[in-house]
């Protein structure tokens, strides 16, 4: 049929013996009547990607081997019967209302599961299908989403690559497969409006991987106002310090050095002296270090108190240079100044790590008792004669809720209630005293 086409679009006048011939047998083929209509092209798809129970079993594979049945490509095939392997799944689901199966789960021979799926072995078949995650993902998409129906559960450290002779994942990329770039999986509170502009502008790199799926939506440009908002000002350390030192690397690649680099190369600069730089080099020294002290102020990439401890070497590079004496920016009324802000800091500093002394006048005796107390307790002062107990300190529960005998008749007295009433005043109680009923 093929050469056919290609000799009609070569002479499109040109009648060929294959015409006829072609025509002659089609038309001489009778079709079996109680197949018509059936969807032979569908099925024949199933049967290539393993959805059908064909190939699994070595007897049905033999009967279409035998009429020369094309399998495809092998990379499309499933060798778990996805249907029936679903049918399993959806039974599971039904009754236990998750997909957490044990490897070792055969379906039961009794109700409520299906006798139809009885002794099959689905906790194998779930096993594997996690196992090719990967293929699922990139060749089978439209079985995700029956998958996604019934909550199945990934585990991308058990999916094995599409290519059985590459490299085992890294953790950073098992970790990226599992949960996407940090820039994103980290917001707390995604702004208004970002992921649709993320989809209206992007994707932002083009690649059929399906472990790459977090790529082709990243980019920095659009969250870095939201970082820096939350302290963030080198997130090619944050990278690293979390885990993804090649997403670290890639960064630094496309926007340039963090700024604790560009810190360090100046610190080391200035290491080797400055007797020998000029005014304008020492000038733009302290408008660097400037920056980065301003920068660290509301940086939250590092703990605290080492934050401190590099504002302290800014300063104190900065003094050096300001106090060298040939800097023609720097007066002595700027020098005063950074001089006193620099004194405050370190008294600020001393405040909040001083420790919380308390006073023992201010709260009393019982504050010398907890400090005098050693721990143990003397089983004397647990022994207590009840004689030596004080009157008032006797709880008496009646009396404290008037039951006593004696105040029972008392406030008897005291409700005055007149029988010879009517009806409609009988529910009125005079009451002689207040409080007859506390």
């Amino acid at each position: 049929e093929i050469r056919r086409l290609q000799q009609k679009s070569e002479s499109p006048t040109m009648e060929t013996e294959t015409d006829v011939v072609v025509q002659t047998k089609i038309s001489s083929v009778e079709w079996p009547e109680h197949l018509a209509g059936m969807g032979l092209g569908n099925i024949v798809r199933r049967i290539r990607d393993g959805s059908l129970e064909v190939k699994h079993l070595s007897e049905r594979k033999a009967q279409l081997d035998d009429i020369g049945f094309d399998w495809g490509d092998p990379k499309y095939f499933i060798d778990v019967p996805f249907e029936k392997a679903m049918c399993g799944m959806f039974a599971y689901y039904l009754v236990r209302g998750d997909m957490f199966v044990y490897e070792d789960f055969v379906m039961p021979d009794e109700d409520p599961w299906p006798r139809a799926l009885a002794g099959y072995e689905i906790g194998k078949a779930v096993r594997r299908i996690r196992e090719l995650q990967n293929s699922f993902e990139a060749y089978h998409t439209e079985k995700l989403a029956l998958l996604r129906a019934i909550d199945f559960v990934w585990f991308p450290t058990v999916a094995l690559p599409l290519d059985p002779d590459e490299e085992e994942m890294s953790s950073e990329m098992l970790k990226l497969s599992a949960l996407g770039h940090p820039d994103y999986a980290k917001m707390i509170d995604i702004p208004m409006g970002l992921p649709d502009k993320i989809i209206a502008d992007g994707p932002f790199f083009e690649t059929d991987d399906p472990k790459l799926w977090w790529k082709k939506w990243h980019n920095w440009d659009y969250v870095k106002d939201y970082w820096y908002a939350q302290g963030r000002r080198d997130n090619a350390f944050a990278l690293r310090a979390s885990g993804y030192p090649t997403l670290a690397e890639e960064h630094e690649a496309k926007y340039g050095p963090g700024m604790f680099q560009q810190i360090e190369e100046v610190m080391n600069e200035l290491s080797e002296g400055i007797e020998d730089k000029t005014k304008e080099e020492k000038d733009a020294y302290i408008e660097r270090l400037n920056h980065f002290r301003e920068e660290m102020t509301g940086c939250r990439d590092i703990h605290p108190k080492k934050r401190k401890i590099l504002l302290e070497e800014l300063d104190t590079a900065m003094l050096a240079l300001m106090t060298d004496g040939k800097l023609e920016s720097v007066t002595e009324e700027t020098l005063e100044q950074f001089q006193e802000i620099h004194k405050e800091q370190d008294e600020f500093d001393a405040v909040v790590e001083e420790p919380i002394e308390i006073d023992p006048a201010d709260y009393g005796a019982a504050v010398d008792e907890i400090d005098d107390f050693d721990g143990e307790v003397d089983e004397e002062d647990l022994d207590v004669d009840e004689e030596d107990l004080d009157d008032e300190f006797v709880f008496d529960i009646e009396d404290e809720l008037g039951l006593d005998d004696d105040e029972e008749e008392e406030d008897d007295d005291e409700l005055s209630l007149d029988g010879d009433e009517d009806d409609e005043d009988d529910d009125d109680l005079d009451l002689e005293e207040d409080g007859a009923f506390e």
